[in-house]
């Protein structure tokens, strides 16, 4: 005669629905939407901060909020990376990308870029929390 699990002996269900809510109450925020809850929906991840025209080029400015840096793309030019504007403890700094150092070199474009990416991101939260408040 075969065994039977334990689980079957006992009366349990194996096919039992598990309980979707987090195992602690505060790994994640809940929302009630219609009477139900559900997890709250994320964060934005990457919020388009908008262009700037820098030195006759369009240069789109992306800000990711998970790590609080500026992505900066060209618009129209291949390829468009230029680089990622990283916040720090003792300041802002740039990293550029290999494709565009010729450029960047060029009339201190590097310093200048970075500046105007921190203008506009501060601009950007200062609107974005005004809007929340």
């Amino acid at each position: 005669m075969s065994q039977v699990p334990p689980e079957r002996r006992e009366g349990r269900q194996l096919t039992a629905p598990r309980d979707p809510l987090p195992a602690e109450p505060t790994a994640a925020r809940l929302h009630s939407y219609g009477g139900r809850l559900f997890p709250a929906p994320p964060e934005p991840r990457a919020v388009p901060l908008g262009s700037i025209t820098f030195d006759r080029q369009r240069i789109d400015l992306v800000w990711l909020t998970r790590t609080d840096s500026i992505l900066v793309d060209f618009a129209d030019i291949e390829p468009k990376r230029i680089g990622t504007v990283v916040m720090r403890e003792d300041g802002p700094g740039f990293v550029a990308q290999p494709g565009h150092l010729d450029w960047l070199g060029y009339d201190d474009r590097e310093r200048r870029l970075l500046n105007a990416a921190v203008r506009v991101l501060s601009r950007g939260t200062a609107e974005a929390m005004r809007g929340r408040v």
